[in-house]
């Protein structure tokens, strides 16, 4: 048996292929290199409300996507919102193992949003399409349009790979931003994070989370 961490890296590495930031040049490319050194913040932080932030939300099959407000999402329902600032494998394996455990979390009615942060809704919702098979169906996949600072009322760092909010009742109660990404290390929080919002009860390992699909 392979070692875990090895299994979750190559687990991550066999997802498919992240259009538009793999090839040629793209919105990550542009990307600085954060400051390890200094305290990375993006959107809203712990105590802030959740303000309106309206996104394109996929719906089944050909359907035309429709505009959703996470903000009024988070004041109904505990809410899990990942925006993915550019395409890479390893955010792409985290997303999955988080929706692997909120399918678990129905029946508190989580929702889980992930989200694409893009200035070309057209293409971002070409790709969210081709990849929803890896999602459990109760993932919800969006598009937020204004580039990889997405919304502007959000306040999201540019600098920063991936931004996880976890909401409840209008309010963030932890904010994840990650300039780097390995669903290994990363997801333990997260997870604890979700399973606090959600009424707690044993949280499964990683490993038991990955999808073999």
């Amino acid at each position: 048996m392979l070692p875990f961490l090895a299994l979750v890296f190559l687990w991550g590495w066999t997802a498919p292929p992240c259009h538009g930031q793999d090839r040629g040049r793209s919105e990550a490319t542009e990307r600085k290199p954060a400051d390890q050194s200094k305290p990375l913040f993006s959107g809203p932080q712990k105590g802030e409300p959740l303000p309106s932030v309206e996104v394109w939300e996929l719906q089944p099959g050909d359907e035309a996507s429709r505009k959703v407000d996470l903000g009024a999402v988070a004041r109904q329902h505990p809410t899990v919102i990942v925006f993915m600032h550019e395409k890479s494998r390893p955010a792409f394996a985290l997303g999955r193992v988080l929706s692997a455990f909120a399918k678990r979390k129905q029946q508190e009615q989580l929702h889980l949003y992930f989200v694409v942060l893009s200035d070309n809704r057209s293409e971002s919702e070409k790709w969210l399409k081709m990849i929803r098979r890896y999602f459990d169906p109760s993932t919800r996949l969006a598009v937020a349009e204004g580039g990889i600072e997405g919304p502007g009322a959000l306040g999201l760092n540019r600098l920063v790979a991936l931004t996880i909010l976890v909401a409840k009742d209008g309010t963030v109660h932890e904010n994840f931003a990650f300039t780097q990404v390995t669903p290994a290390v990363d997801a333990p929080p997260v997870l604890e994070a979700i399973n606090a919002i959600t009424g707690g009860g044993p949280i499964p390992s990683v490993q038991e989370l990955i999808p073999r699909s």
